[in-house]
């Protein structure tokens, strides 16, 4: 099934930090309630590793607290239009039992910059200093966005008892999940 969705000319993003990636991934219907054009997540496995890398530390430094993580991007015409769609999912999100902590961005040139840490995914998962040799072969796991959090909890469940470990990162809006798993495929 193919959504097509309109290139807006303008664009907010507000950044989600969750206590770990599994509750935003069991976030994910709530914030897609709210109509973003693009919602990514990440883990913190990532960001350790961008760190281990030396990549983007600034947009590491601007993401809001947390261990899991989801960057919603909203669109429109306008930038007036487009920042008035943020504020309606962050009111929303603060009433839950325990809200996301949360982050917005109106600056263009802030905007790119967070988005960095997410659009390393690929970068930071490869050859990883001190890590062994991680594979793709899993890049593009998906469920539907209701058991997204489920699926990736058991996904881990199965990694553990193998002794495989991974960082998680992806589309999550579509729950589509990129991973690239540390396989012993050399002995």
């Amino acid at each position: 099934k193919v959504r097509l969705v309109d290139w807006p000319k303008k664009r907010t993003t507000v950044v989600l930090g969750y206590k770990d990636v599994y509750a935003a991934a069991d976030n994910v219907p709530e914030v897609c309630k709210s109509k973003p054009i693009g919602l990514e997540g990440m883990d913190d496995v990532l960001i350790s590793n961008m760190k281990k890398k030396n990549l983007h530390p600034k947009s590491i430094a601007m993401l809001p607290e947390g261990k899991g993580w989801l960057l919603c991007e909203f669109g429109g015409e306008t930038k007036e239009e487009s920042n008035a769609k943020a504020p309606t999912l962050m009111e929303q999100l603060s009433r839950q039992p325990d809200p996301p902590n949360m982050k917005l961005f109106i600056d263009e040139q802030e905007t790119l910059l967070v988005w960095k840490a997410r659009e390393s995914g690929l970068g930071a998962t490869s050859q990883v200093p001190g890590e062994p040799e991680a594979w793709e072969g899993w890049e593009d796991a998906a469920v539907s966005p209701e058991k997204l959090g489920e699926y990736l909890r058991a996904l881990h469940r199965l990694l553990d008892k193998y002794g495989y470990h991974c960082a998680l990162y992806g589309h999550f809006g579509d729950a589509c999940v990129h991973m690239r798993i540390n396989f012993d495929l050399v002995t």
